[in-house]
C-alpha cells in the first residue's frame, strides 16, 4: 500500500505540497505502450446515481454528485485530448475512488491501495475532488489549475497500483516506497510533458489558464524528480508510521 502523506496543514499532493515543491498524484519505471481506445459503459456509483464512466470504475466513501460530475469532466478531456493517458488510467481497473475527509484532516491528501481478494483497487482523497490545489495563490486555485491537480495526482496515485499490481517493487517496505515514489513522480513529470503539447480550452480566454496552471506545475514537479524528492517523502512518511 503506498499511501502519500503530508504534514497537517499542506493542502495537495505530498510531492506538490509538503515542500511546496512536492507533487502528489506523477514517470516512472512504467512506461505507457500504447493508445489504444476505451470504450466506456455504465459506472456503478453510490446513492443510486447513474453517470457514463468507464466501466470497472466505482466511487465510494463519501464522493458526492459533484466529484462525480467532476471525474466526468477530467476524463473527457484526456479521452479528447490526451487517450494515451486516458487509456493509461482506464487500465488500472478494477478500480474504486472514494474520498474520506477523516485522513484529509490528518494531512493525507491521496493513498493507494493494491487489492483486495478480487484485485479492485482502491484510491482514497483526503478530500472531495477538486477541492484542493497546489498553494493558496489565486493561480492555484482557478477551475483549471484545480483540474490539473487533480488528474496529475490521479496518475500519481494509478502508477502506484499498476506497479503493485505487475510486481514491480522491493518487498521491503522502505525500499519499495522509494521506487514506488520515484516511479509515480517520474510519471506524473511525462503526464506534464503531454500536457504541454496540447491546447486545452476552447478559446483564448480558457486556454491561458490553463497554460499558466500547467506551466507551473510542471516546473514544480519537474523540480521534484531532479531533487529525488521520494528519499524526503518516505523519510516523512517512516516518522509519521514511528
Amino acid at each position: 500500500m503506498k499511501t502519500t502523506v503530508f504534514p497537517v496543514g499542506f493542502n495537495g499532493s505530498w510531492l506538490r505540497i509538503a515542500l511546496s515543491i512536492i507533487a502528489l498524484a506523477t514517470l516512472a519505471h512504467v512506461v505507457y505502450a500504447g493508445n489504444r481506445p476505451f470504450a466506456g459503459s455504465a459506472l456503478a456509483v453510490p446513492q443510486g446515481i447513474h453517470s457514463a464512466l468507464p466501466d470497472g470504475i466505482t466511487l465510494a466513501g463519501q464522493t458526492s454528485k459533484q466529484d462525480i460530475a467532476y471525474l466526468q469532466e477530467g476524463l473527457r478531456l484526456l479521452h479528447d485530448h490526451l487517450p494515451q493517458w486516458y487509456t493509461y488510467l482506464a487500465e488500472a481497473k478494477p478500480l474504486v475512488l472514494e474520498v474520506d475527509l477523516e485522513i484529509g484532516r490528518r494531512g493525507v491528501a491521496a493513498k493507494a491501495k493494491c487489492c483486495d481478494v478480487e484485485g479492485v483497487g482502491t484510491i482514497t482523497f483526503g478530500d472531495h475532488f477538486g477541492d484542493w490545489g497546489i498553494s493558496d495563490e489565486p493561480d492555484d486555485q482557478t477551475f483549471q489549475a484545480r483540474q490539473i491537480t487533480f488528474l496529475s495526482t490521479l496518475v500519481h496515485e494509478v502508477t502506484h497500483l499498476r506497479d503493485q499490481r505487475a510486481g514491480r517493487l522491493s518487498t521491503l517496505q522502505s525500499v519499495a516506497c522509494v521506487e514506488g515514489e520515484k516511479s509515480a513522480m517520474t510519471q506524473e513529470v511525462e503526464f506534464m510533458r503531454a500536457l504541454t503539447a496540447v491546447k486545452l480550452g476552447n478559446d483564448l480566454d480558457s486556454s491561458m489558464p490553463y497554460q499558466r496552471a500547467i506551466e507551473r506545475q510542471s516546473s514544480i514537479v519537474a523540480g521534484d524528480v531532479n531533487r529525488a524528492a521520494w528519499y524526503f517523502y518516505c523519510s516523512l512518511q517512516h516518522q509519521n508510521e514511528e
